[in-house]
C-alpha cells in the first residue's frame, strides 16, 4: 500500500499521524494511523508543508469518518467548507470528499466536472486503497495487499475554489454524482 516513500514525506506523514492520534474523538487508532498513512503516500511534500498538521489530520480523518459506511457500487461525496467546531478542521478552499469503487478516469472525469464550473483546484489526494468492510458495508481494515475479502476503492480528496452557495454546492455534488454513474 505505501510502496516506495521518500523519507521526507515518510516524516511529514508522520507528524501528521501523531497529531491525529491525540486528537479528542480520535478513537480508532490503529485504523487512523493506517489510513493516514496510505492516504498522504502519493502527496509531494510541498503540498504537506503548505498545510498545519493539524488541517492535514483533521481532513483525513473527516474522510474516514464520512467513508465508514459504504455499499458497493455507491458512491460517497460531500461538498463542503469545513468548520473546526462541526469537521475537526478548517480551510480556505471548499473541501470535496469522494469514497468510490477504484474505475479508470475517476481523477480526469471529476477534473472535468471542475473545469466546467470553473473551479480551480488546489489539492488532490487520490489513494486507491484495499478496503475490507463488513456486510452491512462498514469499514473494519485496510489490507496491504488486494485479496479476496478486499475492494480496490478510490478516496479522493479535492480542496477547489472556496464556494460559499449552498445551491452551487448541491450542484457540484450532483454532478460529480453523475459523472461517477457514467464513469460506472
Amino acid at each position: 500500500m505505501l510502496g516506495k516513500v521518500p523519507a521526507a514525506r515518510l516524516a511529514l506523514i508522520e507528524r501528521v499521524v501523531d497529531r491525529a492520534l491525540h486528537r479528542p474523538k480520535a478513537a480508532r487508532g490503529a485504523l487512523d494511523a493506517a489510513f493516514i498513512r496510505a492516504y498522504y503516500h502519493g502527496v509531494a511534500e510541498e503540498d504537506l508543508r503548505a498545510r498545519p498538521l493539524e488541517a492535514l489530520a483533521g481532513a483525513a480523518l473527516s474522510h474516514l469518518a464520512r467513508g465508514m459506511r459504504r455499499r458497493p457500487r455507491t458512491p460517497v461525496i460531500a461538498v463542503f467548507n469545513p468548520e473546526p467546531a462541526a469537521d475537526g478542521f478548517g480551510s480556505r478552499h471548499t473541501i470535496v470528499a469522494i469514497v468510490t469503487d477504484d474505475m479508470p478516469f475517476l481523477v480526469d472525469s471529476i477534473g472535468i466536472v471542475f473545469k466546467q464550473e470553473e473551479c480551480a483546484v488546489h489539492l488532490i489526494v487520490h489513494p486507491v486503497l484495499n478496503a475490507v468492510r463488513d456486510r452491512r458495508g462498514r469499514l473494519t481494515a485496510f489490507a496491504t495487499d488486494p485479496g479476496p475479502a478486499t475492494r480496490a476503492e478510490s478516496w479522493q480528496l479535492f480542496e477547489i475554489d472556496r464556494e460559499t452557495d449552498p445551491a452551487r454546492l448541491r450542484r457540484i455534488a450532483r454532478r460529480l454524482r453523475a459523472t461517477l454513474d457514467d464513469v460506472r
